[in-house]
């Protein structure tokens, strides 16, 4: 029993950030669009981008930047544990993460707070050794339902996330709408 619960851990978690992995993610965006579908359970998707972190990795070298991933899993699990609501986080690949969010994210205003808070816990986080300040580009979609497929959501939130790089970096946009 405990060799199964190792594998699956193993399985459904990212090594070096201990966050779950794509795979995970995966599995519970089908989960939520499914409870949409069936019982109108709203979500959101937030997807997080380190802004120009080749930079960090060609600079500092791989050991800091991936002490950077490591700090950045820690900040947004923190977030998402200590959130008033249900929330995952997750390590989609690179220096991309994602949270899901069981909650209503359709209010503009309340869905800004949510990434403002996510932004600001990571701008905090500096590596002294360096004096290194990451900042996130994050995109963010919500159920609708004109979604027809699982992957609608991470596709708007994906869609997202590149205009808040393509307008700046360091931005949020939220369904199409850069914010801030």
């Amino acid at each position: 029993m405990a060799t199964n619960r190792k594998l699956v851990r193993k399985a459904t978690t990212d090594g070096l950030t201990n966050l779950k992995n794509f795979s995970q993610f995966d599995h519970d965006l089908q989960v939520a669009f499914t409870n949409y579908q069936t019982d109108h359970t709203p979500y959101a998707v937030y997807e997080l981008d380190l802004d120009l972190f080749k930079h960090v990795n060609d600079t500092y070298g791989h050991p800091t930047g991936n002490r950077v991933l490591q700090t950045v899993a820690e900040t947004l699990h923190a977030c998402t544990a200590n959130a008033p609501f249900t929330a995952t986080a997750y390590r989609l690949g690179g220096e991309e993460f994602g949270v899901i969010v069981n909650e209503d994210c359709t209010d503009p205003t309340y869905a800004m707070r949510i990434a403002a808070h996510f932004r600001q816990q990571l701008a905090a986080q500096k590596l002294t050794e360096f004096d290194l300040a990451v900042t996130t580009s994050i995109g963010a979609a919500n159920s609708r339902d004109e979604h027809y497929h699982y992957h609608d959501i991470y596709k708007a939130a994906d869609k997202s996330l590149y205009l808040s790089k393509q307008r700046g970096r360091n931005r949020v946009t939220i369904e199409g709408q850069t914010i801030a």
